[in-house]
């Protein structure tokens, strides 16, 4: 039996469901999928575990950025059985504790985004780590173009995301979704702004926000806008509405693969988002698919929702090609299996011994007690 370990933040996203479907489409019997959840303390409060369909075990691990590093590793590493258990690394803190503690198990790591984040990530841990798995054909040729010697470690493989089963929209009234950080990185203060276009084309849509909004973020809008604030809520709710919306919104500033336009898709919701390079270019075929629009051109958003709406025929074909096309390029069975099967290949290679120590100073060394290290910090501080 492999017993395959993910790591996660606990922050709700895309990370987040591809690891939920990972688990959940899981179909072999040979796999047990366990979930440790390795949260910030300053995050404690804000964090709610979420039940996740399939999972053998769910653990919660908190750490706090002034404990020794290596304190926090050993303490970590105590919730693996043994060697023998995979590591599914989402992020850095799993993969310093392989690295730390020069650990033997297996280690995968998923890239999701085509940021120099996870680019340094993987230079960091190329030692460390014995299967790369990019979430993108663009990331995939990036690392290969940048660590070229070490192209078998890196492999492109598309995420499972589950079918939904589309509504026929009947309502009267626009609808339109956004779905993510409420941030000028994801393009969320350019809505408003798209919403004031439409207005002048005397098209008043009801705008979906799914994700946290301060009040702050809420007056932005005009007073003539029709604007719903969900918050921060499950996938399996977003999804429950999502099928009800006539468009998708992601005018983002960068991208990996997004779950959520993926989501949208399945839905067979139309996505108009920003025209990035990376998974942006895998999902939208322009006038098929969706629109690829200039960043920060709300105008352009404005035309092509106008466009949609008086061409309804145009509006269908789209939706249906959107359903058709996320359906087989993300089954949720097959894309499980192959990840799944990955993995597996790599539990049979030999062993391969581990890089040690990547994070830490001078106060992170094992025979430092973390009493010593804690207190120091908080001096430190302040």
């Amino acid at each position: 039996m492999i017993e395959i370990f993910h790591f996660h933040n606990g922050k709700k996203g895309g990370v987040f469901s591809v690891i939920k479907n990972l688990i959940k489409f899981s179909d072999n019997k040979n796999i047990n999928n366990h979930i440790i959840f390795v949260i910030k303390e300053d995050d404690k409060n804000s964090f709610t575990q979420e039940y996740l369909e399939g999972a053998i075990t769910q653990k919660i691990f908190y750490y706090s950025s002034k404990n020794n590093f290596y304190y926090t590793c050993k303490k970590l590493a105590k919730l693996l059985p043994n060697k023998n258990a995979v590591i599914v690394a989402h992020d850095w803190l799993e993969l310093g504790m392989v690295s730390n503690l020069g650990l033997q198990n297996k280690v995968i790591c998923f890239l999701h985004g085509d940021y120099m984040y996870y680019y340094e990530l993987a230079k960091k841990h190329i030692d460390n780590v014995d299967l790369f798995i990019a979430v993108s054909k663009s990331i995939e040729d990036n690392l290969i173009q940048t660590m070229p010697e070490y192209y078998s470690r890196f492999k492109y493989l598309r995420f499972p995301v589950p079918d939904v089963l589309p509504n026929v929209i009947i309502n009267s009234e626009i609808n339109i979704a956004f779905v993510g950080r409420l941030s000028n990185f994801k393009g969320y203060d350019l809505l408003p702004k798209i919403a004031m276009d439409l207005r002048i084309k005397n098209i008043f849509p009801v705008w979906n926000i799914f994700g946290t909004a301060s009040e702050e973020l809420a007056i932005i809008w005009n007073l003539d806008d029709k604007v719903n604030f969900y918050g921060e809520v499950s996938n399996d709710e977003i999804l429950e509405k999502m099928v009800c919306m006539n468009f998708f919104l992601l005018p983002s500033k960068a991208e990996g693969m997004p779950v959520s336009i993926i989501e949208a898709m399945k839905c067979g919701v139309i996505p108009l988002v920003s025209n990035l390079d990376g998974g942006i270019q895998e999902l939208i075929i322009e006038n098929v698919t969706g629109f690829k629009i200039k960043i920060d051109d709300s105008l352009t958003y404005a035309n092509k929702i106008e466009f949609l709406i008086k061409n309804e025929l145009d509006a269908k074909r789209m939706r249906n090609n959107c359903i058709e096309f996320s359906k087989k390029m993300f089954h949720p069975i097959l894309n499980t299996s192959i990840i799944e099967e990955n993995i597996i290949e790599v539990t049979s290679i030999s062993k391969r011994k581990k890089a040690k120590k990547i994070y830490g100073s001078r106060l992170d060394n094992p025979f430092i007690p973390n009493f010593i290290t804690k207190y120091l910090r908080k001096k430190l501080d302040g």
